[in-house]
């Protein structure tokens, strides 16, 4: 096997255990993984993968949120009644119309 070769496989061979090693430690790590080291180690790469993506259940633990009165809701608790809707266009001013019969 030329060198160039032979350093490209034992690379995806580094690559590949380290990731088989890292999918163990996770699996074992979550405590509910009934496979001892021995047995995971047996697994191929894709089983480990597959099991690593069902143990990760998602954890909602501290997402609760803060409580946050809405500001928008504070006028009616201050008088009793709704905040004024924003302006959607400008009134037009009233111009006082004189009637052309009256005016002289």
């Amino acid at each position: 096997m030329p060198p160039e070769m032979r350093e490209s496989v034992e690379a995806g061979l580094r690559m590949h255990a380290q990731r088989k090693e890292a999918l163990i430690e996770a699996l074992t790590k979550t405590g509910r993984c009934r496979f001892n080291k021995e047995q995971l180690k047996a697994r191929t790469i894709d089983d480990l993968e597959a099991m690593a993506e069902l143990a990760n259940v998602p954890s909602y633990e501290g997402v609760g949120g803060t409580q946050v009165q809405p500001s928008a809701n504070a006028a009616p608790q201050e008088t009793g009644f709704a905040p004024t809707p924003p302006r959607v266009y400008e009134r037009p001013k009233l111009v006082p119309q004189t009637n052309p019969a009256t005016a002289a």
